[in-house]
Order: C-alpha cells, then sequence, then structure tokens
C-alpha cells in the first residue's frame, strides 16, 4: 500500500521536475551548469532476466519512481538522467534493482549518465538505505545518495517544493505556527495550477497530524475531503477500480508530458501561437505527444517543433 508520503513526493517531482536538480546540487558531487532544463523523463527500466528453474527469460518489469532529465537549454544536450526515489522502508531487492534504475535510466534517456537519490521520511530507514551496494564488477561500486530530514537542503532561498519536501519527510514541525505559515507560504508560492494547487494542500493536510491539520486548515480557511487521498488509499483495490485509476493514469501521464513540452520550450525561448499551445494541452495521444517533446529539444522554432499542424 502506498503511503501519503511516498505518493506526495513523487507528485512534487511530476509538478517541478526542477526540484531533482535542487537535491543534486545539495549532493555536491556533480558538476551542472547554472541555467539547465529539467524535464520527466522515462520511468521504464525493464530488463529481462531468467525464470528461476526455468530456461526461457522472462521480463521483469523495473520501473522508476519518478525520472527527471537534465539537458543543456541552449544546445537540447541531454546532460544527466536523476533517478528519485521516496523510500518509507528499504527495499530487499535494493542491492539488485537500484544499479539496474542508474544503467538502464541512461540508456533510456539517451543521456551522459544518471544518478539515483533516494528521499526518506524514516531516519532508520535511511541509513539502510546508505549501506554501500557492491555489484561485483571491478571498480562498479554502488554508493546510495540518501536524503532525509537530517540531510535535507536548507529550504530557505530553494523554491517553494523544496519547502514541501522538507515538510513531507519531517523538517518541518507543522504544529508550530511558523512552520505552518511556512509551508502555506510554499503552496501559494508555487505558482501551481487549481488542480495541482488543490493537490499540494492535499497531500500537506495528510501527512499532518490531527492538531498540526486543524491549524493548516484555520489559516487556510478551508475544509474538504481530500480527492487525492482518497486515490492512494484505494490502490490496489477491485479491478474496476484499478481500471478506472489506469484510465485516470493515462489522462495524467498526457497532461504530464504537454506540461513537460510548453517547459522545454519556455526554458529554450521558443514561443509557441496560442493555437499550438492549446493543442498540446488538449491532446491525449501519448504518441504524438512524445514526438513533439523530442522535436521540442532540439527544434529551432516552435513551428519545426509542430510542423505536423496545420497553419
Amino acid at each position: 500500500m502506498p503511503t501519503i508520503q511516498h505518493e506526495g513526493l513523487v507528485e512534487l517531482i511530476r509538478q517541478h521536475p526542477a526540484l531533482a536538480v535542487e537535491l543534486l546540487r545539495h549532493a555536491g558531487t556533480f558538476s551542472i551548469p547554472d541555467k539547465v532544463a529539467a524535464v520527466l523523463g522515462s520511468e521504464d527500466m525493464s530488463d529481462v532476466a531468467p525464470r528461476r528453474r526455468r530456461r526461457k527469460p522472462d521480463p521483469v518489469k523495473y520501473t522508476a519512481d519518478s525520472v527527471v532529465v537534465v539537458s543543456d537549454p541552449a544546445t537540447g544536450r541531454r546532460l544527466l538522467a536523476v533517478i528519485v526515489e521516496p523510500q518509507g522502508q528499504a527495499d530487499e531487492d535494493k542491492d539488485e534493482s537500484w544499479p539496474v534504475y542508474v544503467t538502464t535510466a541512461r540508456k533510456a534517456n539517451k543521456c551522459a549518465g544518471a544518478v539515483l537519490i533516494t528521499v526518506c521520511w524514516d531516519e532508520a530507514e535511511a541509513e539502510k538505505c546508505r549501506r554501500v551496494i557492491r555489484t561485483g564488477h571491478p571498480g562498479f561500486i554502488f554508493v546510495p545518495i540518501v536524503i532525509d530530514r537530517g540531510t535535507v537542503p536548507d529550504p530557505a532561498g530553494g523554491s517553494p517544493y523544496l519547502v514541501l519536501l522538507t515538510a513531507i519527510i519531517g523538517g518541518i514541525d507543522l504544529e508550530s505556527d511558523s512552520g505552518a505559515r511556512t509551508v502555506i507560504q510554499a503552496i501559494t508560492g508555487s505558482g501551481a495550477g487549481n488542480a495541482d494547487h488543490r493537490t499540494l494542500t492535499d497531500i500537506i493536510l495528510g501527512i499532518a497530524t490531527d492538531a498540526a491539520r486543524d491549524r493548516l486548515e484555520e489559516l487556510m480557511a478551508i475544509s474538504y475531503r481530500s480527492e487525492f487521498i482518497d486515490s492512494w488509499i484505494q490502490k490496489g483495490e477491485e479491478k474496476g477500480k484499478a481500471e478506472g485509476k489506469a484510465e485516470g493514469k493515462a489522462e495524467g501521464e498526457a497532461r504530464a508530458k504537454a506540461q513537460d513540452i510548453l517547459k522545454v520550450l519556455e526554458a529554450r525561448a521558443l514561443q509557441p501561437t496560442a493555437g499550438q499551445r492549446k493543442r498540446v494541452t488538449d491532446c491525449t495521444d501519448i504518441s504524438q505527444l512524445d514526438a513533439w517533446f523530442d522535436r521540442a529539444l532540439t527544434a529551432s522554432s516552435a513551428a519545426q517543433v509542430f510542423q505536423d499542424l496545420p497553419e
């Protein structure tokens, strides 16, 4: 069963992929240009592994929680794939899956390199996640990068989304007046649209204690049932609901991809027309959105990106 912390952290990256860059800069071991573009990348880390006691290989599905592609906004050159894994409990298979994520993300997203950052809200589990993974290959020792409440970047001066991440992993006291006001200011300052703004509010109310929730609702002057919280609680229930969620997920993927296209165009100073912008936001065809996204990374004009649209 997914937790509100897990789903909340994934949602932050979906809404604001540049959050991964903030975490990466905090790690301090990577040389990143001052100005980069950050968009969601492929989360599919599938591989083929043999079944036990059988000779024929059987596909094994590996899917990362979040992948962000960091690129040069001027040239479109992909610099790094950043995998962000919210982790409430150290998985037993992380020794096998995490090195796969890094090597496969590099290939799947056509990047020069890849890195995995684990975000934990339980400090004991964070220590387990920090254990070095020895792959057996000479020189290939996987050293996890783990962020918890004790090692999270200072949110002062960071983006509103970094403030919200800090709150989700317990780095901000939501029961205090200053903590509650800090988080509310972050939600307001996020610049999120109505639906995403509502979701950010849902996440914070979902992680809050009863006392903190009462104070937050008082300051926000709201009280409602959370659709976002209902959605993650209901995951994995009867098949009919799962199918409905699959349809919703497809719509969400299309919406996220459309936002990625517009963000890349903005980062590269390519201004789409109002009509082109509307066609992007209205499109539900993932293959068409993927085509526009790929063109947006290298095209010299918006017209080249949308060359298949009528004038």
